[in-house]
């Protein structure tokens, strides 16, 4: 089975600061992913080059076992790579409804009208924001924007979903509403999960591969139990310790 996406050597530098190091992740079909890391660790620069909204200075972006960017080039362009990005602000256009924002999200498809209305409204039906439809994003409520998101977001059906601590300021409780309604849809849709947070809880949830970026560069891939048994960053040592305090 092909990966989804495979980076190799990826290397990124912004204003003389090196963000990314000669990365090296693979993602799996129906194998979700989360990665974490400190603040500025360049972790949402990662899944901008997964998308291709950033090119990497060095390296090699693969999206199927195409080469789909490589030093300063995009190869094959963000709406052609089946996936799609949920962005820690959610990026809903406030001039726009909830219909409108779906449908937006799948207008670099080419598919049929015909088929483009059905994929819209699968997806707004399955996460239950059907009844928003005229409601501009000012309207909702934070779980709703959140669902109308996710609903634009699936409309397309991508292979891949990136999510770019799309949870960040919820509180528990909502937080492990959504987590579990997105594992559903997930695999409603047969997408698989990229997930950016701060929080074990996140990968636990999934079942995810965990992926530690450090200084750039990434210090240790595996599923969390197996990594949180003999830690090698500073990252998953500062959460154990953390854990074993509150035990």
């Amino acid at each position: 089975m092909n990966d989804l996406v495979r980076l190799h050597q990826v290397s990124k530098t912004f204003a003389g600061r090196p963000v990314l190091r000669q990365v090296n992740l693979t993602i799996r079909p129906r194998e979700h992913h989360w990665i974490t890391g400190p603040s500025g660790c360049g972790k949402s620069t990662l899944l901008r080059l997964i998308a291709g909204l950033e090119t990497p200075d060095a390296g090699e972006v693969h999206i199927a076992d195409q080469v789909a960017s490589d030093a300063g080039r995009i190869r094959i362009p963000p709406h052609r790579r089946g996936l799609s990005m949920m962005f820690q602000d959610l990026g809903l256009w406030p001039n726009l409804t909830v219909r409108g924002n779906v449908l937006l999200g799948l207008s670099g498809t080419g598919r049929p009208q015909s088929e483009r209305d059905a994929w819209a409204h699968s997806a707004w039906e399955a996460c239950e924001v059907g009844h928003l439809l005229d409601r501009r994003p000012a309207e909702l409520s934070g779980g709703e924007q959140q669902r109308a998101a996710l609903a634009r977001a699936l409309a397309p059906r991508p292979g891949l979903l990136l999510l770019d601590e799309p949870f960040a300021g919820l509180d528990l409780l909502l937080r492990r509403t959504l987590i579990d309604r997105l594992l559903d849809l997930a695999a409603r849709f047969e997408t698989t999960l990229c997930l950016v947070s701060h929080d074990p809880m996140d990968a636990e949830r999934l079942h995810a591969t965990v992926s530690v970026l450090e200084d750039g560069a990434i210090c240790e891939t595996g599923p969390l139990q197996t990594l949180l048994a003999d830690p090698r960053s500073q990252t998953l040592r500062a959460w154990q310790n953390a854990a074993n305090r509150d035990a």
